[in-house]
Formats: C-alpha cells, sequence, structure tokens
C-alpha cells in the first residue's frame, strides 16, 4: 500500500498501528504480497532517527498490514529474510514468551 505523495512521487510507507481483529479476520480471504522498502529519516521531537535501513511488510490486497520488520543493512539481506519467511513460516511452530 504506497501512496503518490503530493510532488507525484511514491510515498515511502510508514510504520502502522496494529489492524483490528476485524480487519485480521477479513484478511483472511485476502491475497498478501510482501512490500520491501528503504525507509526515510525520521524526526521525532528533537531526536533525529537516521533512517535508510531496510524494511518489510506482509501487506493484504485490501491494503491492511499484517506483519513488518525493520533494521536490515541492505536490500539483499531484507530480501533474504523474506526469502525464508517464504519457505519457512507455514511450519514454523508458535511460542509464547514470558
Amino acid at each position: 500500500m504506497i501512496r503518490a505523495s503530493a510532488s507525484g512521487g511514491a510515498a515511502r510507507p510508514r510504520f502502522a498501528s496494529a489492524p483490528s481483529i476485524d480487519r485480521i479476520g477479513l484478511a483472511a480471504s485476502e491475497d498478501c504480497r510482501f512490500v520491501i522498502f528503504r525507509a526515510d529519516e525520521q524526526r521525532m521531537t528533537s531526536t533525529l532517527f537516521a533512517g535508510g535501513d531496510w524494511r518489510w511488510r506482509l501487506v493484504t490486497t485490501g491494503g491492511t498490514i499484517l506483519a513488518e520488520a525493520a533494521g536490515y543493512p541492505s536490500e539483499s539481506t531484507c530480501r533474504l529474510a523474506v526469502s525464508i519467511l517464504q519457505k519457512r513460516a507455514a511450519t514454523a511452530e508458535v511460542a509464547t514468551l514470558g
């Protein structure tokens, strides 16, 4: 879900809040895709976060963000993580910490 910016280019995705349980339920019937992008600089109050790291999102065709991750130093490392997820997630065990 990449929106066009006012200048005509593609706007960079921003981290989103968790989807509601209703949206997740609807998303179960939608197709999904991974979106890979490079983060821009972000300024929060007086602290500057450099950005520039590579990130991925798992997004439904309806635009619901189901999962996202950040902090990859290169696009190839980010793509490798997505590739591993595509191959291994269906058989991964679910564990609860704490």
